[in-house]
């Protein structure tokens, strides 16, 4: 397990699904404290121009298991650098969905942090976990709610 930011630098990743072109960038944790204020400022900037002509969705993505102080600075952080309008095609992604142990991702909003119930709210409750350990038909039905979603909002 890492607690530090996964994506250490701006990635961009182009492919076909479904005979439509999909292109995906990853950008590094705003909040890395393993990085100074300028580099991930300098990496932010390098994954805004390769999202041109876009951004036509951001995805927010976090773990069920908490919602903290940095994921609700990282939000005011996208609508700071995307406008205020970012939540409008904002989708939070929930990973690891197989540790709410059977919870639906509803109830566990509902019942679970003031906070999170705020942030899901304020996106239009554009919101869809995946299962990380899904293979074959379940991650492709994964794959298909997040594009149906992506398209309802473009």
């Amino acid at each position: 397990m890492s607690f530090g930011s996964v994506t250490q630098t701006c990635q961009r990743e182009e492919a076909v699904l479904n005979s439509r072109k999909v292109m995906v960038v990853d950008m590094p944790g705003f909040l890395d404290t393993a990085r100074l204020k300028w580099e991930t400022s300098a990496e932010v900037s390098k994954c805004i121009k390769l999202c041109m002509p876009g951004p036509h969705v951001i995805l927010q993505m976090f773990r069920p298991a908490r919602f903290t102080q940095e994921e609700k600075d990282v939000a005011r952080l996208i609508k700071e650098i995307f406008s205020l309008k970012a939540k409008d095609y904002m989708i939070i992604l929930f990973t690891r969905m197989e540790d709410l142990e059977g919870k639906t991702l509803e109830k566990f909003i509902t019942e679970g942090n003031a906070g999170l119930k705020e942030q899901v709210d304020q996106c239009g409750n554009h919101f869809l976990a995946f299962n990380n350990k899904a293979e074959g038909a379940e991650h492709e039905a994964q794959v298909g709610q997040l594009m149906a979603m992506i398209d309802a909002l473009v």
